[in-house]
């Protein structure tokens, strides 16, 4: 393969029902620069390896797979242990095997703009939110502008699509990258990822709709317990201590949340242990952060409003 310009990054586990979208979405791309197409299935028990060797045999060209025997989530970081350090692009873009890219120039879109600013380490666009098996009509899953975004912006809310994004090599190279994938309280790359990119140049947002975000009942947000709400909070609170106080008010107020809902949970389950455990933390994250709980309190006042206003 000829020096890829960009390497595209797909996880896969037990996406078989989505797969074909996902990897049409990348073989359709029309660019006119090499890319790659970096496969990872974590040991699938349906479909998904047999699809994925058939996208290989058709292109071998494009597609590197790799096919465990044995998952790994549980045991390595997928993307900075198995994905990251066999791309060979000078930018990468993400894609999970259940989302799915819409847009035939999305690439090209992408690599024209962050080679005509090489200030910009990241940039991402908009997506479309479908909930699989349910009659809600598809939405546009946030409401981006074609601007720079200020990296504190980044922390409000989740509104970046992880399969609209793509980003300089040179970050995963640095040593923040390094210092917050070693640190294990930080369970979910994507924020941390975009936070890095933002310590290193300028993120700036496209409003063209780039993929569709599949919603699944089996997906990380959507199929949380108490301990991992609780793990959330935690994760929450360290990105603040890893990239700034300027993160604090917003990183530690969804820390909140994350207790509450934890809290919420545990008595639900009837976990006692757990109840008490996030009844402590949400407690004491309140008294250690006094400043951050008035700005909590007053964002719940005001999502409320806006609530009873509609």
């Amino acid at each position: 393969m000829a020096n890829p310009l960009v390497s595209i990054i797909c996880d896969v586990y037990n996406h078989g029902p989505y797969l074909r979208n996902a990897l049409e979405g990348f073989v359709m791309q029309q660019v006119d620069f090499p890319i790659e197409i970096l496969v990872h299935d974590d040991a699938s028990t349906d479909n998904s390896a047999e699809i994925i060797r058939e996208y290989e045999n058709k292109h071998p060209d494009l597609i590197r797979p790799i096919y465990e025997t044995e998952n790994q989530y549980y045991k390595q970081n997928l993307w900075a242990d198995i994905q990251f350090p066999r791309a060979q692009g000078k930018y990468i873009a993400l894609c999970e095997g259940d989302d799915y890219w819409t847009d035939p120039l999305k690439l090209q879109k992408q690599v024209d703009y962050m080679e005509a600013h090489p200030e910009c380490t990241m940039c991402f666009g908009n997506a479309l939110e479908h909930w699989e098996g349910s009659d809600r009509p598809d939405k546009v899953f946030s409401d981006i502008k074609d601007r720079d975004y200020a990296p504190e912006e980044l922390t409000h809310g989740w509104f970046i699509s992880t399969a609209t994004v793509l980003f300089r090599r040179q970050v995963i190279e640095s040593d923040l990258f390094r210092q917050y994938i070693a640190d294990r309280k930080i369970i979910t790359g994507d924020l941390p990822l975009w936070l890095t990119c933002a310590s290193m140049g300028k993120v700036h947002g496209l409003s063209d709709i780039f993929s569709v975000y599949r919603r699944l009942p089996s997906g990380f947000m959507l199929s949380m317990d108490s301990k991992r709400r609780l793990a959330m909070g935690d994760h929450r609170v360290e990105i603040y201590k890893v990239f700034g106080e300027k993160y604090k008010k917003s990183t530690v107020s969804m820390a909140m949340t994350h207790y509450r809902l934890a809290y919420a949970y545990a008595r639900k389950e009837k976990d006692w242990k757990m109840v008490i455990k996030s009844l402590w933390k949400s407690v004491s994250t309140r008294i250690k952060y006094p400043d951050v709980t008035v700005y909590h309190l007053k964002q719940i006042l005001k999502e409320r409003r806006e609530r009873l206003s509609k």
